[in-house]
């Protein structure tokens, strides 16, 4: 073999050395992380996500229906508001909720009194993301530890006048573990959807080690409002604590900026939380 023809069989070789290093290169820069069920998304593909108020676990368990609504968005998360709650189950007398502080719920490791037979832990996270054009309410729910009544909770977002949720869709999903698995679902039992707000309703698992749920929509403003400057929304739940609670009697609420409101009917048989509250100034819109 001539040296000309060495150098150009050399030249080859190595060209298809660089060509496969580069695009092997590409293919990990294009999947940096893969979730649970398998969904390959980049790191600004995971960005994005965070932007948009997806936490991590919401992230790690997410369909690929979802991502793919989700992935190409132009997100910037906008603001964020974290409440925790403990509710309190007495020998005698009612249950009832109360605000702690974020040391006490992730470093809980009490000894009940006597006269108190269980407490329960559980974190809202409400957010408002600009999302192109339109803006995102979002709420998340998460349990620290179990509730032992699992019944019909209703989750919601209630929002202040001069918008609409875009298009009337409302997204909800749930995820819950037990033993020895992991369970995604978006079954429900309805809820309300007004120019006010949405709720969903949906039936805690009877078997659980782990629940978390998530309730988002995008707004856009109406026809004829002015320039908005400020934007608030309110994120709500209201936890079943009587095993006597049917899915019709939770549709016995409403919703609005003040949150959740139910009926008389039924408003001793949840538990009352303050909404979480998420607000941006400063804008034009």
């Amino acid at each position: 073999m001539s040296m000309k023809k060495m150098f150009s069989y050399v030249t080859i070789c190595l060209f298809g050395i660089i060509v496969f290093a580069l695009n092997s290169n590409y293919v990990l820069a294009l999947h940096n992380y893969t979730n649970y069920y398998g969904v390959e998304m980049t790191t600004d593909e995971y960005a994005t996500l965070l932007n948009l108020g997806f936490n991590n676990d919401e992230i790690h368990y997410m369909s690929q229906d979802t991502f793919d609504a989700n992935k190409d968005l132009d997100a910037t998360l906008l603001a964020s508001e974290t409440k925790y709650y403990k509710t309190v189950y007495p020998v005698y007398g009612n249950s009832y909720t109360v605000e702690v502080t974020e040391n006490e719920y992730f470093n809980q490791n009490e000894v009940l009194p006597l006269d108190i037979q269980n407490t329960e832990y559980k974190t809202i996270v409400s957010t408002i993301s600009a999302n192109g054009n339109k803006y995102r309410y979002k709420i998340s729910v998460a349990w620290k530890k179990m509730p032992s009544i699992r019944k019909y909770d209703i989750i919601g977002i209630g929002h202040v006048d001069d918008i609409h949720i875009y298009n009337s869709i409302v997204y909800f999903a749930y995820h819950y573990t037990t033993s020895t698995s992991e369970y995604d679902s978006s079954l429900n039992y309805g809820g309300n959807t007004t120019e006010y707000g949405a709720t969903k309703i949906y039936k805690l698992p009877d078997t659980m080690t782990g629940l978390s749920s998530t309730l988002y929509y995008d707004v856009e403003k109406d026809t004829g409002a002015g320039t908005l400057t400020s934007l608030s929304m309110c994120g709500d739940y209201s936890h079943a604590t009587s095993n006597s609670v049917t899915s019709t009697m939770a549709a016995n609420h409403s919703i609005g900026y003040g949150g959740i409101g139910l009926y008389s009917s039924i408003i001793n048989l949840y538990d009352a939380v303050q909404c979480t509250y998420a607000s941006v100034n400063n804008i034009s819109w």
